[in-house]
């Protein structure tokens, strides 16, 4: 490969010049900077090109791991790379190997490990596809270039059992609840009352929920622009997430309750929480209180996110478009709706044979 020489600032220079084929099958051509002699210039061109060509053997699977979290870190969410880092430490088994090594037993054995065995179809599945992710991230930036699955063994996809049952608070259990919340403690928890009613009511994630600022709500629709989750602000987990609830009556007169009883704080400010005042409330804490409340009021204790199901499945028990409920609910399309809540659906069809005897009299002659 040629070494080109330049005189600058009365000194000779030197650098190299070559091309290489990407990870991507294009042929790239590389312009190293300018070393002050030429046997540097023609040993950082051959290390260069042992990566490119031969790629880094010593490499391992962690150090690949700690760039490619790296990488992804300039562009995810911070709740996003979170759930990235449970994922790389399910996969440390894989650490000490080295990436230009592994081979797909190694990945079948991987997966037969006790640990992993006992994971879900789709926890597997998300595994996969990160090992995958991070296979493509040492081609293209060390150079690695086995793959290790063309032959492993394909993952087996248990037979389909019934589907599990959505968890969903009756509405008597959410009466007896509410009610027994909004005095507890004298009152001191009713915020924690009011952030539960309004789940129940709006279908709002519980991150959604607590995020809310008195900004958000202009009287009649409360607005999802952003969550608040660790300190951070952070966009709503898809783009269909942002989007206007309209608010019922009932729960639009605790939300003027609250700025209320905030107003009367002298540094108040329109920016503070809805459901935490000055600080925002921790979702852990709105679940032992939730637990607790469940327990004194004898009713049994669920999930937080089954308040959003319960209202999903109310809103279907009213007859309301699923299309509607899934705006709603802020899906990414209304194929997610119906995956989740379609069982809920009457499949009867007498109000079909109703409709169709209904516009049949219309057109009788």
């Amino acid at each position: 490969m040629p070494i080109y020489e330049r005189l600058h600032n009365g000194k000779k220079q030197w650098c190299y010049r070559c091309y290489y084929t990407d990870f991507n099958g294009d042929r790239v051509q590389k312009h190293s900077k300018w070393f002050n002699t030429r046997k540097e210039a023609v040993t950082a061109e051959s290390a260069f090109m042992q990566i490119k060509v031969v790629g880094d053997q010593n490499v391992t699977f962690y150090e690949v791991t700690l760039k490619w979290y790296e990488f992804k870190s300039r562009t995810l969410k911070p709740s996003t790379l979170d759930t990235k880092r449970v994922y790389l430490n399910m996969l440390s088994p894989l650490n000490d190997k080295k990436m230009a090594k592994i081979t797909y037993l190694d990945i079948d054995n991987f997966f037969e490990l006790p640990q992993i065995k006992s994971y879900k179809y789709s926890t597997k599945k998300t595994l996969l596809t990160n090992l995958r992710n991070i296979f493509r991230f040492a081609k293209k930036h060390y150079g690695i270039i086995n793959d290790p699955f063309y032959k492993m063994a394909p993952l087996v996809k248990p037979v389909a059992t019934e589907a599990k049952k959505l968890e969903i608070v009756p509405k008597s259990d959410f009466k007896t609840l509410f009610e027994y919340a909004v005095t507890s403690r004298d009152g001191a928890w009713k915020d924690t009352a009011y952030a539960i009613w309004t789940m129940y009511m709006t279908g709002m994630r519980v991150s959604e929920c607590l995020s809310l600022t008195f900004e958000d709500f202009d009287g009649k629709y409360i607005h999802i622009r952003r969550q608040y989750i660790r300190g951070k602000w952070q966009t709503p987990k898809t783009k269909n997430s942002i989007r206007k609830i309209a608010v019922d009556e009932k729960t639009k007169s605790f939300i003027y309750e609250m700025k209320k009883y905030y107003s009367s704080f002298d540094e108040f400010e329109e920016s503070w929480f809805i459901f935490g005042g000055y600080r925002h409330m921790d979702p852990e804490i709105l679940r032992l209180r939730k637990n607790k409340l469940c327990a004194e009021a004898g009713i049994p204790e669920f999930n937080i996110h089954a308040l959003r199901h319960s209202h999903a499945s109310n809103l279907i028990e009213a007859g309301v478009n699923m299309y509607k409920i899934s705006k709603r609910l802020g899906h990414s399309s209304i194929r997610t709706t119906m995956d989740i809540y379609g069982h809920l659906i009457d499949t009867e069809e007498d109000e079909v044979l109703n409709a169709i005897s209904n516009f049949q009299d219309l057109i009788k002659t």
